[in-house]
């Protein structure tokens, strides 16, 4: 197979690195619109949990990225998969509302022996209290995380907390509507709160849909999505899992159907006790009926580098079980992959971007990835290079890149430039995309 680069296309550009945060004009996403619009969003706001959803800039190309236009009405923005009834349905974010916690009390065990008599992990019926969690950590930057297990926590505090929101265009309309999505069989679900380091509010990190939704060939609309703090099992963990759902109505109520625990395996992977778990999930249908999995493991919050491997997982019954996830590369944060006919083609990077392609029925044999950004030190294009870069000085990019198919040869792929330059000899950061396409 062979794939080729279309030219770079500049969507939108922002301020300079040295001027802005971590997050704005970043986390590019791709959807597919009507008429075969494509729609792309990116952040432009700061990367925290409080502002998910809330700084979004949307753009719109009818011409396959030849020419973008600013939107500026989200909610007549009509976009997502596109179901058998002909509504559209996308998940929707859900910003954290920080807990005052000058008002609520998040108590702690520190007990260091109990008996079988006492109950470790009573249930709090009070709005002003949280139950003991099920478990804790800290992580590098001093903050403390409490994982509760959402049957002990007090009726009224937290809101609809067996839910995700979702975004649905019924068929014939122009206007995406708010909605709850409600989730059936995930007993051992949790909810992770972060406390500031100086302890005044708590961030509660809500249930929603951290995935991508897809059609399946059972007519069934599916989901991976992953969650911290609790194993499936129900025990505490301070690791990420991933967590695979269907739905048979249309996204209305969805059904657990399997999951891929993370077990440190130090022998694959030397830091593999300080890395977040698996994260960040994307799958596709692979040719031979199975389903094909990428997951991430990068992050720093545990003492891990700026990067760690990727790794591929497959299911033959439909997303019940999965097998051992191998690695499929030294890198990898936030996969995305799409079919194109017979072919799967994958995007991941930092440091660098790379798409990777496979004719393998089953999804697991790919060929060599090949480089849209390079991965060595980019610093140097800066307005006001360092002497020493730090790790996003040296990427210059954030790396989350994005994937949508446009027909059997050709996808969309979308990334963050923080180095463009401008008329004016002036880089700024920038949002760009690319075609690619792949001879097979």
């Amino acid at each position: 197979m062979k794939i080729t680069l279309g030219p770079a296309q500049v969507v939108a550009i922002g301020p300079r690195y040295e001027d802005s945060y971590w997050g704005q004009f970043q986390f590019p996403k791709l959807h597919a619109g009507k008429g075969g619009k494509v729609l792309l969003c990116f952040h432009n706001g700061d990367d925290v949990w409080e502002e998910l959803g809330t700084a979004d800039l949307w753009f719109q190309t009818e011409n396959q990225g030849e020419s973008w236009e600013a939107l500026t009405h989200a909610s007549q923005i009509v976009r997502g998969v596109l179901l058998p009834s002909g509504d559209r349905l996308v998940p929707a974010a859900r910003p954290a509302k920080a807990l005052d916690m000058a008002k609520i009390k998040a108590p702690m065990r520190v007990a260091t022996q109990t008996i079988p008599s006492d109950d470790i992990w009573a249930s709090s019926t009070d709005t002003n209290l949280l139950p003991q969690p099920r478990g804790a950590y800290w992580d590098v930057f001093g903050q403390k995380h409490h994982v509760y297990h959402i049957a002990d926590l007090p009726e009224g505090l937290f809101e609809r907390l067996n839910q995700w929101p979702m975004l649905r265009t019924k068929a014939g309309e122009t206007e995406a509507k708010p909605e709850w999505a409600t989730l059936h069989g995930w007993d051992t679900m949790g909810l992770h709160v972060s406390f500031s380091q100086d302890r005044k509010k708590g961030i509660p990190l809500m249930p929603q849909c951290l995935g991508n939704l897809k059609m399946g060939p059972d007519g069934k609309l599916w989901t991976a999505v992953y969650w911290n703090g609790l194993h499936p099992s129900g025990a505490f963990t301070p690791f990420t899992h991933v967590f695979v759902l269907y739905s048979e109505d249309e996204g209305r109520n969805w059904y657990l159907q399997g999951s891929v625990p993370y077990t440190p395996d130090p022998e694959e992977y030397e830091n593999a006790y300080t890395c977040c778990g698996y994260a960040e999930p994307d799958f596709v249908f692979a040719p031979d009926g199975s389903m094909v999995m990428l997951l991430r493991t990068t992050d720093v919050f545990k003492g891990d580098k700026e990067w760690a491997p990727s790794y591929i997982t497959r299911s033959t019954d439909m997303g019940k079980t999965w097998s051992k996830p191998t690695r499929y590369d030294n890198i990898g944060v936030l996969p995305g992959m799409c079919r194109l006919g017979d072919a799967i083609l994958a995007i991941y990077g930092r440091p660098g971007i790379y798409v990777r392609a496979t004719k393998d029925p089953a999804g697991l044999q790919w060929e060599a990835p090949v480089e849209v950004m390079t991965p060595n030190d980019r610093s140097t294009e800066m307005n006001e290079p360092p002497t020493r870069p730090n790790f996003h000085q040296w990427v210059g990019s954030c790396c989350n890149c994005t994937i949508l198919p446009l027909d059997e040869h050709r996808a969309m792929i979308a990334y963050s430039d923080f180095y463009h330059s401008c008329e004016d000899g002036v880089r700024r950061k920038s949002i760009k995309t690319r075609i690619v396409t792949l001879e097979h």
